[in-house]
């Protein structure tokens, strides 16, 4: 019982000396501010571009479909190594080997055995990717897709850096404007919250490329479009 009312005799002289203190300093200041948006727009060319192309054999056999879908993909890998086309990366998109059927009066009948065999080639030097569409035409590769041309995650990551630290300037400019406006200075940033996007072109289409390389019977020249690079941040600003 004791224990218990020195226990109550503590918390309520912490109490009075919390409300003392109140009474003595009173009811802090808010902290003025001023919160403003920052922006930052870039127009940037890819750095990076690539393109598929695909060995599509269809044979009564499957062996023999196999072997020159396979022989085919030799040729295109090693077509492509020979251009020398800068930081050149090369995967394998596909390998697929299967019976393809149709229908026919009313039942299914086999049109043989298909053999797909899909190399994506993709380098920094995007101009030169006609010379792949060309180097598929040569060798009679029907199959050309997937012509894109973009911003590499590395250039990527620092043009948002970049853009991110002139979208904070804009923002204190217009904050420092603000301020001037008011009589009053700029302090300190209290908060700083971003935002980012990016908007792609649609890739061009494959078939007018593949079009010119037929026609033309050489690699066509093509041409990339500029990506946007878009940061905004909403950030406030202490007044003095």
């Amino acid at each position: 019982m004791k224990f218990a009312w020195m226990v109550l005799f503590f918390a309520s002289a912490v109490s009075n000396e919390v409300r003392a203190q109140q009474m003595q300093f009173g009811p802090q200041p808010q902290q003025r501010a001023v919160t403003v948006t920052g922006s930052c727009l870039r127009s940037i060319l890819p750095d990076r571009g690539a393109v598929t192309i695909t060995a599509n054999i269809l044979e009564p056999d499957m062996g023999a479909a196999s072997k020159k879908a396979m022989d085919l993909y030799d040729k295109m890998k090693k077509g492509v190594k020979a251009l020398n086309l800068k930081d050149l990366e090369m995967t394998t998109t596909e390998s697929t080997f299967f019976e393809e059927h149709e229908w026919q009066k009313d039942r299914q009948v086999s049109k043989g055995f298909r053999a797909r065999m899909g190399l994506q080639a993709s380098t920094t030097e995007t101009a030169r990717l006609g010379e792949v569409i060309a180097l598929a035409t040569k060798l009679g590769v029907k199959q050309v897709s997937g012509l894109s041309m973009f911003l590499s995650p590395e250039r990527m990551k620092a043009e948002r850096e970049s853009c991110l630290e002139e979208a904070v300037k804009n923002a204190r400019s217009k904050a420092d404007s603000v301020a001037k406006t008011a009589g009053v200075k700029l302090g300190r940033v209290l908060n700083v919250q971003e935002g980012s996007q990016n908007d792609s072109p649609p890739p061009r289409p494959m078939y007018s490329a593949m079009r010119e390389a037929k026609m033309a019977d050489a690699a066509p020249s093509l041409e990339s479009a500029p990506e946007r690079i878009t940061v905004d941040v909403l950030a406030s600003f202490a007044l003095d």
